[in-house]
């Protein structure tokens, strides 16, 4: 069996701490199995472990990276002054209502054929035919179990034995079991009704 090796990313990632709990799983059951992913990784922990003890003003410890949050915050507040000083008055330039009225009106156009779309998907549709066309009636007699919708109908015939169990649910279907006495034979009619 080809086993996949870890990719150099992810065994540095992990080493630094960086990689999230599902790929450090992952990495960490590889590297018990694998003795070359698992010197990679001891190899990447031993650089990053170097790298955090000789960084003088410490890089990596969170009160730096806030501070240099605060930094990128100053200069982008920074930039955005600069920014008025160059041009004044950026909210004169703001869409007007001639410059936006295509696009309200694409939207709007969109909205109607959603709505409309539903609202006529949405209405039944009128049956043609009578009331006794509108109801399908799932029924078990002596002669065996069918369905009938108006005129037209399926019958199941039984055989020339009586049934056994014959049901005639509400949730639209009927049963009937015939037992042959001779061969001990069990034949199962059932008829379902599905909207």
């Amino acid at each position: 069996m080809t086993r996949r090796h870890i990719s150099e990313m992810d065994l540095a990632l992990a080493s630094a701490g960086d990689l999230g709990l599902a790929g450090r799983l992952r990495v960490w059951f590889h590297a018990r199995r694998c003795g070359q992913c698992a010197a990679a990784l001891a190899q990447y922990a031993e650089v990053s472990r170097a790298l955090r003890d000789s960084s003088g003003d410490d890089l990596l410890s969170p009160g730096a990276w806030a501070e240099l949050s605060r930094e990128m915050t100053a200069n982008i507040r920074l930039g955005l002054a600069a920014g008025r000083i160059v041009d004044p008055q950026p909210e004169a330039r703001a869409l007007t209502p001639d410059a936006a009225g295509w696009r309200v009106a694409v939207v709007m156009a969109t909205l109607t054929v959603v709505l409309a779309s539903g609202w006529l998907l949405r209405r039944p549709v009128p049956i043609q035919g009578g009331p006794e066309m509108l109801s399908a009636v799932a029924e078990a007699s002596a002669e065996g179990v069918g369905i009938h919708e108006g005129q037209a109908g399926l019958m199941l015939l039984s055989p020339d034995r009586e049934s056994s169990v014959m049901l005639a649910g509400t949730s639209g279907g009927a049963r009937a079991r015939f037992i042959d006495e001779q061969t001990g034979q069990v034949t199962i009619h059932h008829v379902a009704l599905e909207d």
